[in-house]
């Protein structure tokens, strides 16, 4: 899985606004069961992450769960899920997935981490806009991507790069729980 984007120099970085419509996915879960986007009608935190990475993976894992711990909602509404999905489906087997769940105590109903075939993979990425490549010496590399949609999949914000702020993460997150609450009226 390989995207002409990466060996093109420098990544985006920070925080956007995008327009529109996050596309629709169907991956595998660390059950072995289809996990569908589309189905999951809650906000969400979509990353792109994988468990050897030794950037900032695991941190960013680590952020939007804590993040969407102390969320307060609105009555009626609902806490984001965090949908992480591999970018390293040769490593990122289910059993190594449900591995990095559990070191980095993702509850249930709190985070879904995603694995499938390379080519379902880069579809997603290509959909994202993530790129994904191997840099000189062999290693993978890939865009540091958070993307946050409502429950419609409605883009609200998108995040590149390593640094993110959390003040402007929590009121994207906000954002999106209030349109998903606000639509579902």
């Amino acid at each position: 899985m390989s995207s002409p984007a990466a060996a093109k120099g420098p990544l985006p970085q920070g925080r956007s606004t995008p327009e529109g419509q996050g596309a629709d996915f169907t991956l595998t879960g660390i059950d072995g069961q289809p996990f569908t986007l589309s189905r999951v009608a809650r906000p969400v935190i979509l990353t792109f992450f994988f468990t050897a990475c030794q950037r900032g993976c695991g941190s960013v894992v680590d952020r939007t769960l804590a993040l969407s711990r102390r969320l307060v909602l609105p009555p009626g509404a609902s806490a984001p899920i965090l949908v992480a999905v591999s970018v390293a489906p040769e490593t990122d087997t289910r059993k190594e997935l449900a591995r990095f769940s559990d070191e980095h105590r993702a509850g249930p109903g709190e985070a879904v981490f995603l694995t499938g075939s390379p080519g379902a993979l880069a579809r997603v990425c290509r959909d994202y806009g993530v790129a994904v490549g191997r840099d000189t010496k062999g290693a993978r590399v890939h865009a540091e991507s958070t993307l946050l949609l409502d429950a419609w999949l409605g883009l609200v914000a998108r995040y590149d790069g390593p640094g993110i702020d959390d003040a402007s993460l929590e009121r994207d997150v906000s954002e999106a729980v209030r349109r998903s609450s606000r639509r579902a009226r």
